[in-house]
């Protein structure tokens, strides 16, 4: 082969090799989340057991590309249940540049179903009080659904 093929070869390896990279199929660069909530955990008193907690989730991203975020699941579960006591779902539309370690913040509150808002003080100390729920956050979009859960305790 003469030198001249030897670099029309090289390129074209080249310019797959990048193609290959930029299109995710090497983990590294695949565009991705991970989710921290805060609080972790949510807590509730008798006193606040009606008002909202108001919740931050923090995407943080790693890869290259682009991720769009469509909806936010909410599920309640009681412990050792495995069928959610409540269901809220959240259509978003938040679209992230994925860029390794950029971080997005998005705020949102969360409420008890009215199954558990007691208005007798004595009737949640026997019933909620000292018991943890989980709360089960599922993120979907164009990409790989992504759960997180959170404890729910009742003080």
């Amino acid at each position: 082969m003469s030198r001249q093929k030897y670099v029309v070869v090289g390129r074209v390896l080249l310019v797959a090799v990048a193609a290959v990279m930029l299109s995710g199929c090497f983990g590294f660069l695949k565009p991705s989340l991970t989710i921290t909530i805060d609080p972790d955990p949510i807590e509730f008193t008798f006193a606040d057991l009606t008002e909202e907690k108001d919740i931050n989730i923090k995407f943080t991203t790693k890869g290259i590309g682009l991720i769009k975020i469509e909806q936010i699941v909410f599920e309640l579960f009681e412990p050792d249940d495995e069928n959610p006591i409540t269901s809220n779902e959240a259509e978003v539309d938040i679209t992230i540049p994925v860029v390794p370690g950029l971080s997005e913040d998005h705020d949102d509150t969360f409420t008890l179903p009215e199954d558990l808002l007691y208005d007798n003080e004595d009737l949640y100390n026997q019933e909620l009080k000292g018991k943890t729920y989980t709360l089960k956050i599922t993120i979907s979009g164009n990409m790989d659904p992504i759960v997180k859960e959170v404890d729910v305790k009742f003080n």
